[in-house]
């Protein structure tokens, strides 16, 4: 038998045109323009993956920054600081602040320096802050130093600062090694015998003292002693007279 071959075939009808209205034109549609090629950028793959995911971060990271502007807002509205030196020194202009002190000090004879600076009485400038006057005896060999600490207003105009230094001799003293007496030195008395007395001194060269000891018997024993400022005397004058 012979081979029959069937082939199919799809057959498309297409419709006739419409046919125009009488009176009326044809309708023309304008070409379209040609469309350029635009790359367009690729979204990350996990954007790809989960295209809703993306608007979700994008919309996350907007109101962080909606958040983050009432504080940018404040910081600008705060107000400025002065500026300050790196070094943390005081302003060219307070720097050259001074404030009167008026200075004194006792004895004339002795010295007075002010921060290591000899210094006279009456009225002086001083820079703010915190000063040392030290006073000593130049014919005092040996003596201690008197000091005295002042600080001086940083505000301009202050009131004067009064700085009164007053230098003391360190007092001589005096023992008397003896038994059941009292001990008596110029006449003024400082008590029993054995002990150790200060007696004042009021000037800076020596001077002779009497130092007596009266006895419960009615004895008395006395001793002529010279004292300078700082010195140490001892009598031993044993028991009784």
């Amino acid at each position: 038998m012979a081979a029959i071959a069937v082939t199919w075939a799809t057959v498309v009808f297409w419709p006739d045109p419409p046919t125009p209205a009488k009176g009326l034109q044809p309708v023309r549609v304008p070409e379209k323009a040609p469309v350029a090629n635009v790359s367009v950028p690729r979204a990350p793959v996990s954007t790809l993956q989960d295209p809703g995911r993306a608007g979700t971060f994008s919309g996350i990271k907007l109101a962080r920054g909606m958040e983050r502007v009432p504080q940018l807002i404040a910081l600008g509205n705060r107000p400025t600081r002065p500026n300050r030196s790196q070094s943390g020194s005081r302003p060219a202009a307070q720097a050259s602040i001074k404030n009167p002190v008026h200075l004194t000090y006792e004895p004339p004879a002795t010295t007075l320096t002010v921060d290591g600076k000899p210094m006279r009485a009456g009225l002086h400038q001083f820079a703010p802050g915190k000063h040392r006057a030290e006073l000593t005896h130049p014919e005092c060999e040996g003596c201690t130093s008197s000091v005295k600490k002042f600080t001086v207003d940083e505000k301009p105009g202050a009131s004067p600062v009064r700085v009164h230094v007053i230098w003391k001799y360190p007092p001589a003293v005096v023992r008397v090694d003896c038994a059941n007496g009292e001990v008596s030195i110029d006449g003024k008395v400082y008590g029993d015998c054995g002990k150790a007395y200060r007696v004042a001194v009021l000037n800076h060269k020596p001077r002779t003292v009497i130092v007596k000891a009266t006895f419960p018997d009615g004895g008395k024993r006395s001793q002529k002693v010279t004292i300078k400022p700082g010195a140490k005397i001892r009598l031993p004058w044993g028991v009784g007279r």
